[in-house]
Parts: structure tokens; sequence; C-alpha cells
């Protein structure tokens, strides 16, 4: 049986970590991002940890490394996303030598689709926490595979300290963990129970030290996960578990079939791999459930190294019976693999940084966000901008409503100040933020009934808004037909909600 030379996998592992470099200060950084680096620039190590205890699910680890990284190298959206990158390559990496382990024979090629994966790549580029988790989570697999054949101390407390930084980075690297003992719980023989006895202790013990951390946050938690899961989410799940929709999902998912029935690996090997992907996605269904937090699809993200190497075992029996059909599915996978991963940089984004610089130079007495809580998004890249108060000492000011804002939010918020006197008279989209200008209505504009530009509608004696429609122009050089809420035809509001 033959493996991949050393010099080829690093050398894969330097290319795919080069690319990541390259690619990881192109796309803007959004909400989460922003929330988690709202934590890590400008607090101290202990206030730091006050803070991740407020945000539902947050663990330590996976904040410290950012701040650490931030504060040896300045912020920068490249240094934010750097630890992340690291770890994305070195969860491919570890992917290989797991593969090596198991002595599935395409390891490089399950390297390869690991790599290019839709989910792992956008986590790769994130400056959050779960590429961190993704790399822990494939060690711990490592530690229970070396765990399995000599149980003996030091494996154990190697695989230990693996699932212990798992849980204090992502607390759903919990059920990758679940998986291992699932999969131990399934043999039989003296060095099998030596072996089950190691990995529940080694678990036991880094949920006992993680416990602390979790029950000292979970008091502000609790307040803040009142979410329940529909049962549509089932099918939004299938779509994004490759995170690359339904036609390669479903693909991926065939071949991890046939990879199950592959007689040429052990089958402890396939109910391990079974294992670390089946438990991930039923603990992150229950978990959602029992603590009434939302789902997201990268709580799916710690099945993956499991569902990939099933896959490529598929695709190899495949090559053995068919060689053409394998050729045509391992093309079809690469092709849905690239074009989504090339998307992320194509796709319509947030852009928090632009929209703070428009209203930056806009040169307005204060600023207004849509909602309230949402204006240390904007003042991230502008600290400048000021928030306006009750006094009303102001004469202009900009009114920013973001991605994430309710219609009726919005629309309370602009009659208030159309009441108040005020005239909108630009209004820009940028970064999915509708940015408008206000101005106060003097005495000869009132007489005058508005300037052309006003698009945002004006209040008549009654106190009613008058409904005016006029074309505004926006970022662009496009115009725009808007309505008294200054927006164009086609937004549609989203309910805004913190998703850490």
């Amino acid at each position: 049986m033959r493996f991949p030379s050393p010099k080829a996998w690093c050398a894969f592992a330097a290319l795919y970590a080069g690319m990541l470099f390259a690619l990881m200060g192109l796309r803007p950084l959004w909400l989460d991002e922003i929330l988690q680096l709202l934590g890590t620039t400008e607090r101290s190590a202990g206030k730091l940890l006050e803070w991740v205890a407020l945000n539902p699910g947050g663990a330590p680890l996976g904040y410290l490394g950012q701040w650490v990284t931030l504060r040896a190298l300045g912020y920068s959206v490249e240094a934010a996303r750097l630890l992340p990158a690291c770890c994305g390559a070195g969860a491919s990496l570890a992917l290989l030598g797991l593969s090596r382990r198991l002595r599935l024979r395409w390891g490089l090629a399950a390297m390869a689709l690991f790599a290019i994966m839709p989910l792992q790549f956008r986590y790769a580029l994130e400056a959050r926490p779960y590429s961190q988790g993704m790399l822990l989570s494939v060690l711990a697999t490592i530690g229970a595979v070396a765990l399995s054949r000599r149980p003996d101390w030091r494996r154990g407390t190697a695989y230990a300290a693996a699932v212990t930084a798992g849980l204090f980075t992502q607390p759903y690297t919990l059920f990758v963990a679940m998986g291992h003992l699932l999969w131990f719980a399934c043999w039989d023989g003296p060095r099998c129970v030596k072996a089950r006895w190691c990995a529940t202790a080694a678990v036991a013990g880094a949920a006992a030290l993680a416990a602390p951390w979790f029950l000292y946050a979970q008091s502000s938690w609790s307040a803040q996960l009142k979410y329940t899961i529909p049962p549509r989410t089932l099918l939004p799940a299938l779509r994004e578990m490759s995170g690359g929709g339904y036609v390669l999902t479903v693909l991926v998912l065939l071949l991890a079939l046939a990879g199950m029935r592959s007689a040429a690996v052990h089958y402890k090997t396939r109910l391990l791999l079974f294992c670390c992907t089946v438990m991930p996605a039923l603990g992150a269904f229950a978990a959602d459930a029992a603590f009434g937090y939302f789902f997201a699809i990268r709580q799916f993200l710690f099945l993956l190294p499991g569902l990939v190497l099933l896959a490529v075992e598929g695709l190899r029996c495949l090559y053995k019976r068919d060689v053409w059909r394998a050729r045509v599915a391992g093309t079809a996978m690469l092709c849905l693999a690239i074009w989504n991963d090339a998307a992320l940089f194509h796709k319509p984004r947030e852009d928090w940084a632009s929209a703070a610089r428009v209203m930056e130079r806009a040169e307005v007495n204060c600023v207004t966000v849509v909602p309230e809580s949402s204006l240390a998004l904007y003042r991230f890249f502008a600290p400048s901008l000021r928030r306006c108060t009750a006094e009303r000492e102001w004469r202009s000011m900009a009114m920013a409503v973001t991605p994430y804002s309710s219609l009726a939010d919005d629309r309370r918020m602009l009659d208030e100040y159309l009441g108040q006197g005020f005239r909108v008279t630009r209004v820009e989209y940028v970064g999915r933020s509708w940015i408008r200008i206000l101005e106060w209505e003097t005495a000869d504009t009132r007489r005058r009934g508005g300037s052309p530009g006003n698009s945002g509608g004006r209040a008549d004696s009654a106190g009613q808004t008058v409904r005016r429609t006029s074309a505004v122009w926006v970022t662009g050089g496009s115009p725009c037909r808007t309505d008294r809420e200054g927006r164009g035809g086609g937004w549609t509001p989203r309910s805004h909600r913190r998703s850490l």
C-alpha cells in the first residue's frame, strides 16, 4: 500500500496555506466577525473573558487566540483571520495524518477534497474560532485511534488534552468525542475494554474541566436562548452540509454510503468514520433543541472529516469498478466545490466598513442606527461617529438601516424624525446597509415645499407623513425608485439576531 510522500503532502499544505493567506483579506468582515472583534481588540484578557461569557456558546480559547494575534500584529483584517487560516491548513494536514493511521489509500485526495469543501473553506477565511475547533477535533480523532491501538496513560493524556482544548474552543466538538465513545463501546476484547475506559475517563475529565466555565456563563446565556428548531430546518441542513448546495451534498453522501460498504477497509475503521459523521449532526440538533439555541450550519462543520474520508473511499471503490463513472463523480465534486468557493467572493455581502466611511464622509452632526444597538458595528471602523442624543443640538444626521433591521423599527424611527421636521436629502445603498442623510427643514424650505432631492417624505400639519416618490442616486451611479422610507423596491428585511 503506497502513501503519499511527506514532500508531497507538505507541499500541498504549504500551497493551500499560501492560497488562504492571499484570499483572507478580499472579503469584508461580516456581523459575527465584528462582534468577536469588538471583544478581542479593546479589552484586557480578564475583561475579554467576562465579555465571552455574555455570548451564547462562547468559549475562551477561541477568542484568546485572536486576542494574542492582534496584540502581536496589530489590527487588520488579515491579522484577524490569520489564526483561522493557519488552523484550516493544519486541519487539512491533520486529516491526511488520520487517513494514514487508518490506512486509507487515497489520503492526498481526501486532504484535497477536505481543503476545498465549501463549508470548511469558508470558515478557514473567517475571523471566527470554528477552524480552530475543526483542527482540534481531527487531532482528537487521531488520539482516539492511537489510544485504541495502545491504551496507556501517555496516549490517554494526549487525547484528553485535545478534547479539553476543543471544548474550550468550540463546545460542539464534544459530539466528536461522543462519537469516539460510541465507537469504543462497539468493541470487544481485553485491550478494547482498557481503551474504552481510558477514553471514557479522558472525555469525563475534559467535561469536568470545562463544566465550571459553562456553569459560570449559563446564567447570561439563558436569557438569550429562546429559539426553536422548526421541522423545515432539515432541508437547509441537507443543502448546506457540504456548503455547496443539494447537488454536492447528495453526491458526497452517496459516495460516503459506498465507502461504508468498502470491503477493503476494516469494519472498525468504517464504524469510526460513521460515528464521527453521525454524532456531530445528531448532537447539534439535540443541543439546539435542549438549550433553545438557533440552528446554524456551522454546527455541522465537525462532521466533515469523517464524511470526506468515507466519500473518498467510496470514490476509490467506484474507480476500481468503473473508471469512467469515478472520473465523472470526482470531476463533478471538484467543480462544484471550486464553484461554490469562488462564489464566496462574488455574492453580495455585508460591508460595514464601507457604510461607516460613507457616513463619516457625509460630515453630519450625529448618527442613528436601526436597530439602535448596532451603532458599535459602524463605530468599529469609524470611531468618530457620534450617536444622536435627545438634546437636538444637531441640524444634520445620518440614519443607517442595517441588513438585520426589521421593517417596523425602520418605519417607526423614520416617521419619528420626519415628524420632527427633518427631510431626507440623500439615500445610498452601501454594503447591504441603507444610509439616509437627513437635514433639519428650515422655514424657508417649508415655504418652497422641500428640495427636489427629498425622497423621504415630510409631515403635514396633522402629523401624518405625506407619501412622496422621487428618483435618487445610490452608490454605483444607478437610479433607484424609493418610497417614503427611502428604500428600493427589491429590499427585504430580515430579523436581527446575534449568531455567535
